[in-house]
């Protein structure tokens, strides 16, 4: 794997993506347009995953390896980057997300990969922790009860994958409040590969 950087992308824009936004299914509805967000190592927060692929850690680990030689550390963007992949398509990285609940914790909604090697490494991961997201469009999904130890290595996806949040008084389930994050959906895919 050979990893190109195409460029670095700031911390304040990376702040300008989260807050701009919208859900996946209401690309009208803008859930942290006045949240605080902030890029930090110091948030304490649950996964949400019942699982991590095999595969995906490994390509974290190449990814982690590949960046070190270029004196970038993944798991410390202050900001983000723009990266290609030997040469590929180009995508952005920016910091796990993660996201204040309802009821008052914080839950890790994207990056599970990357937070299960660097605890694996025991270095502290940096993520964009987002607080006062719009009430009305709660976090999607609840975190694992079971904590870090109920997470299972897979090969494949397995059938429970989170406990999902609905809202049947509104009649909307947890696919009306997925969020359209930014910086990691495309590389997840080249993981899986």
């Amino acid at each position: 794997m050979q990893v190109f950087v195409r460029r670095y992308i700031s911390e304040s824009e990376v702040m300008d993506m989260f807050h701009g936004l919208s859900l996946l299914n209401h690309s009208e509805i803008k859930p942290y347009e006045n949240a605080d967000i902030r890029i930090t190592t110091d948030a304490v927060y649950e996964q949400s995953a019942f699982y991590v692929l095999k595969n995906r850690l490994d390509f974290i680990k190449n990814l982690h390896a590949e960046l070190k030689k270029i004196g970038l550390n993944m798991f410390d963007l202050r900001g983000g980057i723009e990266l290609s992949i030997d040469g590929g398509e180009s995508y952005q990285l920016v910091p796990p997300v993660v996201e204040t609940t309802p009821e008052g914790g914080k839950v890790l909604l994207d990056g599970v990969h990357r937070a299960f090697v660097a605890r694996e490494l025991g270095v502290p991961l940096r993520v964009v922790d987002i607080n006062g997201s719009n009430p009305d469009w709660p976090v999607y999904a609840k975190a694992n009860p079971g904590g870090w130890s109920d997470v299972k290595v897979c090969d494949e996806v397995p059938a429970v994958k989170k406990l999902y949040r609905n809202l049947p008084e509104r009649n909307l389930t947890y696919r009306d409040l997925y969020r359209s994050l930014p910086g990691s959906s495309g590389i997840r895919e080249i993981g899986t590969r």
